[in-house]
Formats: structure tokens, sequence, C-alpha cells
């Protein structure tokens, strides 16, 4: 019962939209038999007049002829007005689910944003939490104060490259938001590495293999937000050092991020 419930509320759109599909194309057939019907009676209602009132072989002919015309673009006007609203519905059909699903994609990406952040906010919130209390009890030796202070201001920039990462992955993740710009690739590079060393407080192990500098074409925020998060991946999940690689293709620069952790199977690469 439990698991028919959640199925609904899961698929409560799609069950509308189908629903609500099978009752237009319903009722559209019933117009389209309904409508037939009333030609074709209409139809033999005009050939009973005409065999009733005509006499002469070549009028009734003539007669006969027209109301068999007009019945049968009757008909045609009948069966193209239903094939244009036929597609009318599979087009707004099309319409509604693209926009439920982008609504269920954006609601997906919202859920996995306050996971990320809750779970990334923990543990510098923690440490700064921990570094005032100690402050507050005094039990910190003045000798060892400056020492903690700068742990608490290190977790303070970690809270404040957090933040930065969620505005950035946020306007990155709009299309319209994006703003492409010609940027030196060494220098570009060279600016995450820095802030992160800046951030994190210690020198990574990461090793640069570079070709000569590129001129490249790109969103600066989008770039950092990507690299950065690939950075972090083989900081916690790497086992070791980490090697950037940059090389060039015919018009497309390209920067490889490899570490020594066990990594997946291109398979899984969408889940």
């Amino acid at each position: 019962m439990e698991r028919a419930k959640r199925f609904l509320v899961d698929n409560a759109e799609a069950l509308v939209l189908g629903l609500s599909l099978l009752v237009i194309a319903t009722l559209l057939l019933w117009w389209g038999v309904f409508a037939t019907r009333l030609i074709h009676e209409r139809e033999t209602l005009a050939l009973g007049v005409l065999k009733a009132t005509l006499d002469d072989p070549a009028r009734f002919a003539d007669e006969l002829t027209r109301v068999q015309e007009r019945t049968h673009l009757q008909l045609v006007m009948i069966a193209g007005e239903g094939s244009v609203f036929a597609v009318l519905l599979v087009v707004s059909v099309v319409a509604l689910w693209f926009v439920a699903r982008q609504r269920r994609l954006a609601g997906a990406r919202l859920v996995r944003l306050v996971q990320f952040t809750t779970h990334e906010l923990k543990t510098p919130i923690a440490g700064v939490r921990a570094l005032l209390q100690s402050l507050q009890l005094g039990s910190i030796p003045p000798e060892a104060q400056g020492k903690f202070l700068d742990q608490g201001l290190l977790e303070t920039n970690r809270l404040e490259h957090l933040a930065e990462t969620i505005l950035a992955f946020q306007r990155a993740a709009s299309k319209h938001a994006l703003h492409p710009v010609r940027a030196s690739s060494d220098a570009l590079v060279a600016e995450v590495l820095e802030h992160r060393q800046r951030t994190f407080g210690t020198k990574e192990l990461v090793a640069r293999t570079t070709i000569a500098n590129s001129e490249i074409v790109v969103d600066k925020d989008a770039f950092r937000v990507v690299l950065e998060n690939l950075l972090d991946n083989a900081r916690k999940y790497g086992g070791g050092k980490v090697e950037l690689v940059e090389s060039v293709s015919a018009n497309r620069w390209r920067l490889e991020v490899r570490d020594e952790g066990e990594g997946f199977e291109p398979a899984d690469a969408t889940r």
C-alpha cells in the first residue's frame, strides 16, 4: 500500500497528463464519429427528398452528384480538422511532458544541492564552533592561540569557498547565465590552484603537465566549479598524487584530472 502511494505521488504529473490525454482523445474520437454520422444521415435525407420531388432523371442525377460532392467535402473537412486537433493534442502533450520533466529535474538538482551543502558545511562549522568554545572556556594556552586562530580562519575560508562554489554552480547551471570570455589557459588553471592553496591552507600534491599557453573561450565560473569538484574528489578519494595534464586537439583545449583512486566503470558515469 505504501509503495503504491509513493508511486502515485512520484508519478502524479505523468498520471494526470495521461488521463487528460485519454479523456481528450475520447472526446475527439466521439466528435468525429458523431459528425460523420450526422453527415451521412443528412445525405440519406437529401436523397429521399430528391427521389420524392424530382421526376427528371437528368436533373436528379445532377442533384445527386451535388449532394455526394457536398458529403465528400464535409467528410474531408471532418478528417482534416480531426487530424489538426490530433496533431495539436500531441504537441501539447509533448510540451507539457517536457515542462513536467524539467520541473522534476530542477527539483532533483535542488535536493542534491541542499544535501551537498549540508554535508559540506558540517565540518568547517564544527571546527569554528569548537574553536570558539575553547576560547570561551579559556582552555587554549596563550602561546597556542595563534595556531588555533589560523585554523579558525582556514575553516572560515573553506566556508567562503563553499558559498562561492554554490553561487558559481547556480550561475553555470543556467544556460542564460553563461558568459564565455577569452582567457589564458595557464592563468586560469593557476588561479584555481592558488585559490585552493589559500582556501585549504596546505600545498596539495598536484603535478601539472603543461603545454604552450593557449587562448581559450570559456565561462570562468563554470570552469572553476568543474575543476574544483574534480580536485576535491581527487583529494578525498584519489589516494595519492593528483596530476593535471593539458593537451590541444584541433580547436579544443583539454584538461585531464588524473588520480590514483579506484574509479568506476564508464557505464556508471551517468549514475
